[in-house]
């Protein structure tokens, strides 16, 4: 049996091969592309030609070079127990108190720790097409989601500079709603010539109307924003609001695009979960939304469970004792 460590980074990558009494066979470093990937393969198989004598422990399983292995069958876990991430790090100090750390020799503790691990260790399965796409929608969409707070953060901290009344005006300043509106109008001199617009014809419709061409409709919603924007004018430079402003505007239009992309994202994972058999047994969970049921089909398809107890176990739905010296306890999450 061999034990292959592999030590990733952005353009290569270091492997340490060993056999099951520890002894290194050969250490390299491949460039992290097809071709790296091809001359780890043969350098494993000059070892060993059966696949399924070979573990390969992996820092990250969701690198391409683990798609490459697990297409030609060989067996892939990650280097860390996937319910302690620190695993790795804790098994160096162990063996290097000293703490020294290079590619290769993270190589070589990752090979070590599987060859006295691996039959605690989860192996990585490929997953359908299916599962696949859909996890990795998920994973996509959350990035952009992550992208969106981002930009929101910016958009709030660049509005509280020139323009704050904008953000006591809408509940949230990332609706489409308040991003329409602050396409239409970039400071709040512009806002109050329409408020004054408006008293001078003795009515709000002026103003109600581009509000709802904005998309708000609700009562209290056209309330909170005359009352923000009643408000006296702010003094600021005017060097500083068109400097701002031109920055509202280029977050503006990319949250705007990123909103539509996430619903984009979100109809294709809807679709997804609909065409699945066990998808409504997902959606239909009770505070499972689309996104969270895909999520749990996802995880539920990523492992091999022996029993519904296990399942169970896995995401938290069972009780479990846990004893300390005198102290007895009964919880209700596994996890």
């Amino acid at each position: 049996m061999l034990f292959i460590g592999v030590d990733l980074s952005d353009k290569t990558f270091d492997s340490c091969i060993s056999n099951s009494d520890g002894d290194v066979l050969a250490i390299n470093k491949f460039n992290f592309d097809d071709d790296g990937f091809s001359d780890f393969v043969y350098r494993i198989t000059q070892h060993e030609t059966d696949n399924q004598n070979c573990i390969i422990g992996i820092e990250n399983p969701h690198s391409r070079l683990v798609d490459f292995l697990i297409q030609r069958e060989y067996n892939v876990i990650p280097n860390v127990i996937p319910t302690h991430p620190l695993s790795i790090s804790k098994y160096r100090e162990s063996r290097i108190p000293s703490r020294a750390k290079s590619d290769p020799m993270d190589a070589r503790l990752i090979a070590d720790y599987i060859r006295e691990h691996h039959k605690s260790l989860r192996i990585i399965r490929m997953p359908d097409d299916t599962i696949r796409e859909l996890s990795i929608l998920l994973e996509d969409r959350d990035k952009l989601v992550d992208q969106k707070v981002r930009f929101s953060n910016q958009l709030t901290s660049t509005l509280k500079e020139y323009f704050p009344q904008a953000l006591d005006a809408f509940g949230s300043i990332t609706n489409k709603s308040a991003l329409e509106f602050l396409v239409r109008f970039d400071t709040h001199q512009e806002v109050k010539a329409l408020l004054a617009e408006s008293r001078q014809k003795l009515d709000n419709v002026l103003l109600d109307n581009v509000l709802a061409e904005c998309g708000f409709f609700r009562t209290d919603s056209k309330e909170r924003f005359h009352s923000a924007m009643s408000k006296n004018l702010s003094v600021i430079s005017q060097a500083v609001i068109k400097a701002k402003v031109r920055l509202k505007n280029a977050l503006v239009g990319h949250l705007l695009l990123l909103i539509q992309q996430i619903e984009d994202y979100e109809k294709q994972i809807q679709n997804i979960l609909d065409s699945m058999t066990d998808g409504g047994i997902f959606r239909t969970l009770p505070g499972a939304d689309y996104i969270l049921g895909a999520r749990l089909l996802v995880l539920y398809s990523s492992r091999d469970f022996s029993s519904a107890s296990e399942a169970q176990a896995f995401f938290g739905t069972c009780p479990y004792t846990s004893r300390s010296g005198a102290m007895i306890s009964v919880g209700d999450k596994c996890w």
